[in-house]
């Protein structure tokens, strides 16, 4: 299956969570199980929140970042999607039309409120779990 992971789950998984948390186990079992689409505006959008907002190191965030996405799918965007309510989360929603992506996982409620996108499932952590 191929997922997208917004920011917040990153955050929360990343900063926030306990390895038996819902938002730590849904990063991990999207990275380890399914596949990551990715694209240079979200990945880019996770470092800046955790280096400047939580003042993790460059290193830190390349590390986990490069751990967590080494079989990820590298999407570029085009900024054709215009959609959402909040116009910072229309990088989600291409970057899976763009990747095919099953799942869209979030728990961020503009995206949520959509359902889905182009056949790909809006779906919160603790759903993509039971899956």
């Amino acid at each position: 299956m191929i997922v997208v992971v917004d920011t917040n789950v990153w955050i929360s998984a990343l900063h926030f969570s306990r390895p038996d948390a819902i938002p730590f186990r849904a990063l991990d079992r999207a990275a380890r199980v399914d596949t990551i689409a990715i694209c240079p505006e979200i990945e880019g959008e996770i470092l800046i929140v955790l280096e400047v907002r939580f003042g993790w190191t460059r290193e830190q965030v390349m590390k986990v970042v490069t751990e967590t996405l080494a079989k990820a799918v590298r999407i570029s965007l085009h900024g054709t999607v215009h959609l959402c309510r909040d116009p910072s989360d229309d990088k989600f929603l291409e970057c899976a039309e763009r990747a095919h992506a099953d799942l869209i996982i979030t728990g961020d409620g503009d995206l949520l409120a959509l359902k889905s996108y182009k056949g790909t499932k809006i779906v919160t952590p603790a759903e993509y779990l039971k899956l």
